[in-house]
Order: C-alpha cells, then structure tokens, then sequence
C-alpha cells in the first residue's frame, strides 16, 4: 500500500505511448507496462516523485490518427518538430476517447495493474487522465447511446462551421470545443443536461478508481453548470445542477482517499474547488512566473482565500514534454 497523499504532492507526467516506445526502440523488443525497466521506476523514486501521472492509457480513436495523418496543420506541426516522422509515429490524441480501457499495446488492464503495484512499493501513486466534456468519433455511445450527444438541426449547421460530424444514419452530431477556440474535430460534445449521461460518466469514473490514485480531468471548467448552459443551452438543453459535486462524493464513498486534479482556467478554480476538487491549475500563477514578476507572484501566494484561487496551492507537475492541446505526439525528442 502506498502511503497517503502528501500536502503538496511532486507529480512526473509521463506520456506512456511516446515512452513505451522509446524503451522498445532501445531494447530491441515490444515494452508494454508489465515491463517498464525496474530501473526507470527507481529513477523516479530516487527523484522523490509522489506520482507519475500516465498519459495516453486509454484506448485512443482510430478515426482521430487518421484525422491527424490527413490534417495538412497537423503533419506540418509534426515536420518541424521533427523533420524525419514517419507515419507510425502518429498515435491520434489522447483525449480522443473511445474506450476506457487500457489500451491492448500497452498491455491491457493486467499491465497496468502491474505497473501500479511496482510504483506502490516504492510509495509512488499513479494518476490518470479523465475526460469529461467528449468523446471519440467511434465511442460505443455513437451508437447506442445517441441521446448522450449534441445533436444539430438543419437550421444550425451554417452557425456551427466545421464543428459539426456526420454520422452514419444521417445525424449531425457537434465536435467538442472549449468555446474560445475551434472545435476538436476528432472528438463529439457530451451533452451534460442528460442525467443518464452523467450517471454514466460517474460509473466509469468509479471504474477508473479501482485501477489509480487519482484523476486528471481534462478541461474540468467545462462542465461546470454555467459554462455548459453558455456554450450549449440551445442545443442541448440547460443543466440544473453541477456534476462534480456529485460525481467527486460519489467516488470518494468508494475510494475515500482518491485525488482530484482540475484543468481550469477562466478564474473557475475557487468554484471547481469547492465543488471538491484537491487541486486545480493554476494559470495565473504560471504566467506570473512566466513573466518574472516577483511582487506578483508573492502578492498571489501570499493573498486572503477570497482573493486568489488556487488558495489549496499547487502540486508541483514536472512535465516529460511540450504537449499542444489535441496535437500529435510522436515517438522522438522535440527539436527546440
């Protein structure tokens, strides 16, 4: 067992496809999870790393790596990157969701479980990412359940631009967005008014207990009530109360001691936090830093809780890589 969370825990990100095949470049064999090198995992201890947070776990969109091969932006963004990829190098993104299973090429569940307990003994805890506000194009739900989507009327369609998908049976079902940018054109929106969608979004995050310490949850800002009701209520139909309040209590009623990271931006932070999330990004903070303004940064740190934020602080997230939202990851080094 590992032990409990720390106040301030020190988490590693880790992209498991891009790694995975790296040590199998190295070694001259497949590495899944079950054979990540005793040795990595010593490094990271010997860093004091509380977590590694695994990228890329779940079973990714085919249709997504297709789309990102077929995107003139998005090969162009892998060239100069790295000028010599080649097509096998292209995984689709990761939160291109089309299963919350662990992915077959990196070992399937019984990997992952091993590699959990290799972490455990050495009290390093594993957080996953948790996607909340879309789907793969080829999730099941497309399918059978239809009802979990946005759909789009006719009369619509002009006003969406490129963020709609055709689906087979004729449907125009509309692609997840963050509504200050353009739609990601390889995902669909989940319309969070369905009360059955949430119930279900709240099994798979209890599903996703059982195998990690904690979750990531992409983009958490954008389930928040009032946002979704601003992007969405006249599409989907308005949501009446929030979801995390709901879905974090009911995950804790089985897995007490689980953590709850929010991606968050817009100033939802304090909000996401008092709907009981442990900790948020922390945005303005960064680009205080960023910008070397000491003062700033004391006068955040230092601010009453009704003033700043993230008053729970940050844990401190050392990055593997420069990630693009929805880019493309590839199996080299990034060339800066």
């Amino acid at each position: 067992m590992t032990r409990s969370w720390v106040q301030f825990p020190l988490i590693y990100n880790l992209d498991a496809r891009v790694h995975l095949r790296q040590l199998s470049q190295e070694s001259g064999r497949t590495i899944t999870l079950a054979e990540v090198p005793d040795a990595e995992i010593e490094k990271w201890s010997a860093s004091h790393f509380d977590a590694i947070w695994l990228l890329g776990v779940w079973e990714t969109s085919k249709q997504s790596r297709l789309l990102a091969l077929n995107s003139l932006h998005m090969t162009d963004e892998s060239t100069t990157l790295v000028p010599d990829w080649k097509s096998d190098d292209i995984f689709g993104s990761p939160y291109s969701i089309a299963d919350y299973r662990v992915a077959a090429a990196l070992g399937g569940e019984p990997a992952l479980a091993g590699f959990r307990r290799r972490l455990a003994q050495r009290d390093i805890k594993l957080i996953l990412d948790f996607v909340p506000n879309h789907t793969a194009l080829d999730h099941s739900w497309v399918g059978k359940n239809r009802e979990f989507y946005i759909s789009i009327p006719a009369e619509r369609l002009e006003q969406m631009e490129d963020g709609t998908y055709f689906t087979y049976d004729g449907t125009h079902l509309a692609c997840g967005r963050d509504p200050n940018f353009p739609a990601f054109r390889d995902t669909l929106q989940l319309n969070l008014s369905n009360g059955d969608l949430r119930s279900a979004l709240i099994k798979t995050l209890q599903r996703i207990a059982t195998q990690c310490d904690g979750v990531r949850c992409d983009l958490a800002m954008l389930v928040l009530k009032d946002v979704f009701n601003r992007t969405w209520g006249s599409l989907g139909g308005e949501m009446n109360a929030e979801f995390w309040d709901v879905a974090i209590a009911e995950v804790k009623k089985v897995a007490p001691g689980f953590l709850f990271l929010a991606e968050a931006y817009w100033g939802t932070e304090w909000h996401l936090q008092r709907l009981g999330f442990d900790f948020t990004y922390d945005k303005t903070l960064y680009e205080r830093i960023a910008r070397g303004d000491i003062a700033a940064v004391k006068a955040h740190l230092t601010a009453e809780c009704s003033l700043r934020a993230n008053w729970r602080g940050l844990p401190r997230i050392m990055m593997r890589r420069v990630r693009l939202r929805h880019s493309v990851p590839t199996t080299k080094q990034p060339r800066y």
